[in-house]
């Protein structure tokens, strides 16, 4: 086995909630150090996103994708938030790749 290799996860945090207790441990499990990208985060994930940063500060890198959030207007058509997400989903996964 190689042991210079460094394993890193990467995920896009917005409105997972709770299901972050089985994903953020489940990285961690397999990955060296992993990044969680926020982006149009719910208050609720961002808790969860930051108290397991304050729990693994080694093992855990916060970022904010930086584009702008949905609007209420926007949350409350029909597919809003998917719409909003398949215009940025590529230039979030290229902001991912420069950090």
């Amino acid at each position: 086995m190689i042991k210079d290799i460094k394993i890193i996860g990467a995920m896009l945090v917005s409105r997972e909630g709770e299901i972050l207790h089985y994903t953020i441990p489940g990285l961690l499990k397999w990955c060296d150090w992993i990044l969680l990208m926020m982006d149009n985060e719910d208050e609720e994930t961002k808790k969860i996103v930051l108290d397991y940063k304050k729990k693994y500060p080694d093992k855990i890198q916060v970022s904010y994708s930086g584009f702008l959030r949905t609007t209420p207007e926007q949350e409350a058509r029909p597919m809003g938030l998917f719409k909003r997400f398949r215009t940025l989903q590529a230039k979030i996964r290229e902001t991912v790749l420069y950090i």
